[in-house]
């Protein structure tokens, strides 16, 4: 049967149902090697992302891939996967959905990472390997067409001068942000898009790029460390002053600490502490390190008058504004 398939294919694209995963053979010489141990145990921590953006009309919906690196419930996508999202909604490998929220994004690297409400997930390792072996057949498990889980294989063809691995397979849609594995279940890289080079006048190669697995590393394990072991919280938004020392406070959180302590919308706040400090990433380092049921002080002005402000630090929660 799968000679068949083979050939009716030609080299590209046939999909197969196979315990209810969707399997895609990108090319004929490549062989269909997957062990199912390995598929099972890395495809727990994959996740279906589904991006809502709201809008006059009727909701804008995409579909991509993504992955869990924490079993806190911390996930990484591409960027153009969440980018001016609403709304996340995450379908896990048992098919039940949870809510996330957007909390990193790097529009150069085209890194994004989401904190999944919950606290029992599985998570890939990220290792900070360097080497790899040209040509390998890899395993992209993603969301092709709606299929999710769903399996690509593909085959590694090389490393172009921007540090991007080529892929060689055809890539449906719905497999941005998608894990790429080796044979032994290591990741390997995330999918970031697709392209084609020309290889006949009347024949295109598909290619997918890829972000190698040590840079993902690099960007986000010092990030995810802070966002674990530094998890203070007081429920506001602030965005710095030009002209001045201190932040103007934009948004604060509904019965979150600042609020309860009285700080409003429009306050500027000059010091932490009783020490002044000139950007709003300041403020937030200063904020982050404390632990939670801390009391610390706010020094604001307020309508012209300067004031003290006692505010008891909490534990973050992601999925209260701000």
């Amino acid at each position: 049967m799968l000679n068949n398939l083979y050939s009716s294919a030609r080299r590209w694209s046939c999909f197969l149902l196979v315990f209810g995963v969707s399997i895609l053979f990108a090319q004929e010489s490549m062989p269909f090697q997957i062990n199912s141990q390995i598929l099972n145990q890395v495809s727990r921590s994959v996740i279906s992302i589904k991006s809502i953006t709201l809008g006059k009309g009727r909701p804008e919906i995409h579909i991509g891939t993504g992955f869990i690196i924490h079993s806190d419930g911390y996930a990484v996508t591409s960027h153009s996967v969440v980018f001016s999202a609403d709304e996340l909604q995450v379908t896990l490998h048992d098919a039940s959905v949870v809510r996330a929220v957007l909390i990193y994004e790097n529009v150069e690297t085209g890194i994004a990472i989401l904190k999944l409400k919950g606290t029992t997930f599985t998570p890939v390792e990220l290792q900070n390997q360097r080497e790899l072996k040209y040509p390998a057949c890899l395993t992209i498990l993603g969301n092709s067409l709606g299929f999710f889980p769903s399996v690509t294989m593909a085959m590694l063809e090389r490393k172009s001068d921007d540090g991007l691995l080529h892929l060689g397979a055809l890539i449906p849609p719905g497999n941005s942000g998608s894990p790429v594995f080796n044979g032994k279940g290591n990741l390997v890289g995330m999918l970031m898009g697709r392209t084609s080079f020309k290889i006949h006048q009347s024949e295109n190669m598909p290619v997918g790029l890829a972000l190698p697995a040590y840079k993902i590393a690099m960007e986000i394990n010092s990030l995810i460390d802070h966002f674990i072991k530094h998890p203070g919280w007081v429920g506001l938004s602030v965005d710095d002053l030009s002209s001045q020392h201190g932040v103007v406070v934009t948004n604060v959180s509904k019965d979150g600490p600042a609020e309860r302590a009285g700080v409003s919308v429009g306050d500027t706040i000059v010091a932490f502490q009783g020490i002044a400090f000139k950007h709003a990433l300041d403020l937030e380092l200063c904020v982050t390190s404390v632990k939670p049921d801390t009391e610390i002080t706010f020094t604001i002005m307020k309508n012209g008058n300067r004031m003290n402000y006692l505010v008891i630090v909490q534990k973050r929660n992601w999925f209260l504004s701000p």
